[in-house]
């Protein structure tokens, strides 16, 4: 961008790590705008993939590529990049795979000159890509003091360069003991930073720390979709509903900025910033259950059925294999059907090809109908793989309790296809590390 450019009135910062082409909707979000008088920064945390060449090839005098200069593996060092290097009197932020609605800068620019709050934040619907009943909306905050109570992610929110100055720059994960955004918030309003609502619904988060393996196995669908949909009928996203559906499971304006504390790690694991290191296939590999965060696709694993997982409440439930073969290997597994569970009609994917398993009834328990899953692919060669079980959305449950619904996933069991290993005695050995 030209320097003899008059500076804009909203400079916006997208920090990003390795999106490529799948940070295209979230730009295309931003120029799409009401409010034109804007500058775009793009800042990559280090990026080793092509991001920047897509970005650069954006053909918009407003949108800017910039770097870290060191790896900050978070939000903050992007954004302080972003913060040094603006331009407008306003600086907002948004994620790089959500989305705004096309008024969102606009409803911002009057609610500053309506309110004179130097902190402006719109109310945004949080998906986790499990369905309705998992949705949460947050930043309709209804006075200043709510501000401390409740948390709204930084796609919702702006400020003044002053306010930032006041707050001084976003800190690392280990500076804090509050997550990076919640602490930036909580500093804004201990600087005297005074936050005003939109009370308007702008901004679409499809939050990466529910959606499993998210940064390992990239996907802009759902962001492509709901702008397409933005775009043709805007009417027909109805963010009334969205509320109401948020009221009714307490997810509407329940977040606070210690509800996600000390949970980095966590979310590095979900998003598949941290996996467990590739092994090649020797003559078998057994992969046991854990209880390793894997956002919206598993429950959690059940004490009383140790090495057992159920699905959900997503409908395509994704399980790492961080296992290499040059050549076809055999699979198998035990499977536990429930309650609300019909194995006829769940699909299995290895590498998004569809495959067919084998079946074989076991013996039943307490608990449920116990089955053997047996069948041939490919893994990959150098990277990781992934089964997908692809419910019926209807057959996906709320929640486990004290008696669990749906499908149960036990030891996963792998060799080579050209070898004869009995599955029959290798997988006895296996259940026994699962109590049902």
């Amino acid at each position: 961008m030209s320097s003899t450019r008059a500076a804009p009135v909203f400079t916006v910062v997208m920090a990003t790590y390795n999106r490529s082409h799948h940070i295209l909707p979230s730009i295309q979000s931003v120029l799409r705008q009401s409010l034109t008088d804007f500058e775009l920064l793009v800042i990559g945390d280090c990026c080793t993939d092509d991001t920047e060449k897509v970005v650069r090839g954006v053909a918009d005098e407003r949108v800017r590529w910039l770097s870290t200069q060191e790896r900050w593996g978070t939000q903050s060092g992007p954004n302080n990049t972003g913060i040094a290097a603006a331009r407008g009197s306003y600086i907002a932020y948004i994620g790089h795979d959500d989305i705004w609605k096309d008024d969102h800068l606009r409803n911002h620019l009057e609610t500053y000159r309506k309110t004179g709050a130097d902190c402006v934040v719109s109310g945004l619907v949080a998906d986790e890509g499990a369905g309705p009943d998992y949705i949460w909306v947050l930043g309709l905050i209804d006075g200043p003091d709510a501000a401390r109570d409740n948390f709204f992610p930084p796609s919702s929110v702006s400020h003044t360069k002053d306010a930032a100055a006041r707050a001084g720059p976003w800190r690392r994960p280990d500076e804090t003991e509050l997550a990076v955004d919640s602490d930036f918030q909580v500093r804004l309003i201990d600087a005297g930073g005074h936050f005003a609502s939109t009370g308007k619904i702008s901004v679409f988060k499809f939050t990466a720390s529910r959606r499993y393996l998210s940064y390992l196995f990239k996907s802009s669908d759902e962001q492509n979709a709901l702008l397409e949909q933005l775009s043709d009928d805007p009417a027909s996203v109805n963010v009334d509903e969205m509320v109401e559906h948020a009221k009714r499971n307490d997810r509407f304006m329940s977040a606070t900025n210690t509800s996600f504390a000390n949970v980095r790690q966590q979310s590095l694991k979900t998003r598949g910033l941290d996996l467990p290191p590739l092994e090649p296939l020797g003559s078998i590999h057994m992969l046991r259950q854990d209880d390793d965060a894997r956002g919206a696709d598993w429950h959690g694993l059940r004490k009383k059925n140790r090495g057992l997982r159920f699905a959900g409440p997503n409908a395509i439930a994704r399980l790492l294999l961080p296992v290499t073969s040059s050549g076809p290997v055999r699979l198998s597994m035990r499977l536990c059907v429930l309650d609300g569970a019909d194995l006829s009609q769940i699909r299995f994917t290895l590498n998004d090809t569809p495959v067919q398993p084998k079946l074989t009834r076991l013996r039943k328990k307490k608990i449920g109908r116990l089955w053997q899953a047996t069948f041939e692919g490919e893994l990959k060669a150098d990277s990781y793989s992934f089964l997908k079980l692809i419910h019926p959305p209807d057959q996906m449950v709320k929640t486990i309790s004290k008696r669990p619904t749906g499908l149960g996933v036990g030891t996963v069991i792998l060799w080579p296809a050209d070898t004869r290993h009995p599955a029959g005695p290798v997988l006895s050995f296996a259940s026994r590390f699962i109590r049902i």
